[in-house]
């Protein structure tokens, strides 16, 4: 059934939120003992200070040891009143693992008309009467012929071909691509060897492995012809065998091809771990490091899952085992749940250590329920804080055609107003503050929020476009007129993409600036070339940027600022890991709340 209601979508959604995240899991060493509820609550109001409290009197509270419990709402004396410069925070971190997929469950209902659509094979020529008459079952040599003579169009200019990756999408039943195969051989005296890459693909989905082992030795007689797919294919089937070292020519032959590639190498070391080459492991390891490559989180898992590696040999390969983790933090990857518990075993694997993992979740206090530790808040250095700001200039606002963002008069102007009337305590991005809400006039919803931060004691700069001061129902200028004279404002050209200019502004201010706005700014990680730059900037827009949770009359509230550091971060008897959890769908932008406490018990 189709969602023809907005109201049923929302009920849902908030039903979907209500789930066991309030729950305490039972006490297993290996499960959280706390996570965040992903949506608003059921039947919640907010009260006078932006908290959340259901209808029955009662409010949400975070007990000190990270688990969730409910108090009595005290009315009346003992209510704190927020200090100055103290900003009032609701709900979750938008760049919490999860979020972005709350925010699509909620926003859109995909169709039962979609839902089929997705489902259905989108193959171009699926329509094709080809495909709707191919039999499921095994032909006759004679019989295939009559059917190649029977739909032999020019758009079929490899039919055999065609056929098999029809079969393979399909799922149709090997005996009729070795049917097709028997035909194939009869008629050219030789199979092509892109008609046993795809055999070879369906052998694999089917789990066949007789077949699967025959197609391969086949494609294995041809390795000095093969292309890189086919390469590719066979080297993996290679590695799932006793005969994995088969497969160290094959990984030749793709460096002569293609140059080093991540997939390949880290397949061959994952096989040559589980078969106890630990050295051979090592060796493509750091090959993968000397290319600049990444390695895979199955080949990590399997590193610190070798028997080779643990128990007593984990002490003299201790380093290496470590540097694999560091490895990942610098290069901004989060392990799976899997991977973190294979490194949990090994870390307990050392004797003599005592070494204890458990998996828990940390929310945006940043301290630890298990051990109660306070993980290190977000810290930038110097180098790497002016490098960002020269390149957000460089290539987010200049660009290759600085015509595409801007002008350079503009440009200028800018420039000579930032060094005129900064540095800011927080940047305003006014276009996208003031459309937080359609009930209200967007002049009237950015006038609240500067207003509410100037009573804060903030400097403000408030970015537009110059159409915001023409006077209309959605921007008024009565409203307008009373923003400028609160806050510093600078208008673009209708035309400018102000992002960048906000960007910009917010560095400039330093360190302790922050910027307002609800665009996630995903386009502009592209703009920066370099991953080390990129993660920086993702980095520094998580900790400094602050979301509006607006409403009509009710209090300025903003989502919170994950203050602590989203990194591994270890001492001599301590580690924390952060992880991503199989339950989760986290996009690339967010961050895992999920964490591995290991600890050294003395």
């Amino acid at each position: 059934m189709a969602f023809r209601s907005i109201g049923l979508v929302h009920r849902l959604a908030k039903g979907k939120a209500l789930f066991a995240y309030e729950m305490m899991c039972c006490g297993s060493a290996h499960e959280p003992k706390w996570a965040p509820p992903c949506s608003v609550q059921r039947n919640s109001h907010s009260n006078q200070h932006g908290e959340a409290a259901d209808t029955r009197g009662w409010r949400r509270q975070s007990a000190g040891d990270g688990t969730v419990k409910k108090n009595k709402t005290v009315h009346g004396s003992g209510e704190r009143t927020p200090n100055k410069r103290t900003l009032k925070y609701h709900g979750f971190s938008p760049f919490m693992a999860g979020q972005a997929k709350l925010r699509a469950d909620t926003s859109e209902a995909m169709s039962a008309e979609d839902y089929e659509d997705d489902l259905a094979d989108k193959s171009p020529r699926s329509h094709s009467p080809l495909f709707q008459n191919l039999p499921d079952h095994p032909l006759s040599p004679a019989e295939w012929k009559e059917l190649k003579q029977t739909y032999h169009l020019k758009e079929w200019k490899n039919f055999e071909l065609q056929v098999m990756l029809f079969l393979y999408k399909k799922h149709i039943h090997l005996d009729t691509a070795k049917s097709l195969l028997t035909f194939v051989a009869l008629e050219t005296q030789q199979v092509p060897t892109s008609l046993l890459h795809v055999y070879l693909l369906m052998c694999l989905k089917a789990s066949d492995e007789t077949e699967t082992n025959e197609a391969a030795q086949l494609l294995l007689k041809r390795s000095n012809h093969l292309d890189r797919s086919s390469c590719n294919t066979l080297l993996r089937v290679l590695c799932t065998t006793e005969e994995w070292r088969l497969s160290l020519p094959l990984l030749e032959h793709l460096r002569n091809l293609v140059g080093p590639r991540s997939p390949s190498i880290c397949t061959v070391a994952t096989a040559a771990l589980r078969h106890g080459d630990a050295s051979l492991a090592w060796k493509l390891y750091a090959e993968l490091k000397k290319c600049g490559l990444q390695p895979t989180d199955e080949l990590l898992g399997a590193f610190f899952s070798s028997e080779a590696l643990g128990g007593k040999a984990a002490v003299n390969c201790r380093k290496d085992m470590e540097g694999l983790l560091w490895s990942m933090e610098a290069a901004g990857m989060y392990p799976s749940e899997s991977l973190a518990r294979a490194v949990a075993k090994w870390f307990e694997s050392i004797p003599g250590e005592n070494w204890k993992g458990v998996f828990t979740t940390i929310d945006e206090r940043g301290i630890c329920p298990e051990c109660h530790h306070k993980l290190s808040h977000v810290h930038f250095k110097a180098e790497d804080f002016e490098d960002l700001r020269d390149k957000t200039m460089a290539k987010l606002i200049q660009g290759t055609d600085i015509f595409n963002r801007t002008t350079p008069q503009e440009l200028e102007r800018f420039h000579k107003f930032v060094r005129e009337k900064g540095p800011f305590t927080i940047i305003v991005d006014g276009l996208n503050v003031g459309s937080v809400s359609v009930k209200t006039a967007n002049s009237k919803i950015l006038l609240d929020v500067v207003v509410h931060l100037v009573s804060q004691g903030h400097r403000l700069l408030v970015l537009g476009r110059k159409h915001m001061l023409q006077g209309n129902n959605r921007w008024q200028s009565e409203d307008m007129q009373k923003l400028k004279k609160l806050a510093d404002c600078f208008f673009t050209d209708n035309i400018s993409k102000d992002d960048p200019f906000l960007i910009y502004a917010c560095l400039y201010s330093g360190q302790g600036c922050r910027f307002i706005t609800n665009d996630l700014m995903r386009d502009h990680k592209a703009g920066l070339c370099d991953q080390h730059t990129q993660l920086i900037f993702f980095k520094w827009q998580r900790s400094h940027q602050l979301m509006l949770d607006y409403a009509p009359h009710r209090a300025i509230r903003f989502k919170p600022v994950q203050k602590h550091d989203v990194v591994i971060q270890a001492s001599e008897d301590l580690w924390h890991i952060p992880h991503d959890a199989d339950t989760v769908q986290r996009s690339t932008y967010e961050v895992p709340y999920h964490w591995l406490c290991l600890r050294k018990r003395r």
